[in-house]
């Protein structure tokens, strides 16, 4: 087998491989649809209120490990429902196996099922790496459009045909 051969062959490989969900993503986003539960407050500048973080919040699906990165979690956090919450993502590779072509922002509160339409819808073309600010309206996190104080976790998916689950956090709104 030519190099040429081999290299096509391990190529077609890994796209096959690239359009299935690991285990790892699998479980990853099980743990997402779980209610909401605690939250890392910051003020509206990003900085930590109270020095802990939640564990939990806006870590990275396996699928998008090395692509990309929450820079600073949801802030404000905890919200009024008349504000709006800035989640800042750092996209670090662009090209080829791994890009981002759109993301789909929603969120729930206690049980999956009353999860919302789409908060934030960005499609199109790759998204270049860089600095990318999500804004969010608090008041549009309960389905009826009319905040609720309450626990609500935010789920941010990539605009693929899978739909596959980038990243989750909680954000409080009172």
């Amino acid at each position: 087998m030519t190099a040429a051969r081999a290299a096509a062959c391990l190529l077609a490989l890994l796209l096959l491989a690239g359009c299935t969900k690991s285990e790892d993503q699998r479980r990853f986003e099980r743990e997402a649809t779980t209610p909401p539960s605690n939250y890392t407050a910051r003020n509206a500048q990003g900085h930590l209120v109270n020095e802990q973080e939640d564990p939990d919040d806006w870590r990275i699906g396996p699928m998008f490990s090395g692509i990309l990165e929450v820079e600073i979690s949801a802030f404000p956090n905890p919200v009024s429902p008349n504000q709006q919450v800035r989640i800042l993502l750092q996209i670090t590779t662009s090209t080829g196996m791994g890009s981002l072509s759109g993301l789909d922002v929603y969120a729930f509160r206690e049980t999956f099922d009353n999860i919302t339409t789409s908060l934030y819808y960005r499609s199109g073309s790759e998204i270049e790496p860089g600095l990318h600010t999500i804004t969010l309206s608090a008041d549009q996190f309960h389905r009826s459009g009319v905040g609720v104080s309450s626990l609500y976790r935010i789920l941010i998916y990539d605009d693929s045909m899978q739909g596959n689950l980038i990243t989750y956090g909680d954000v409080q709104v009172e």
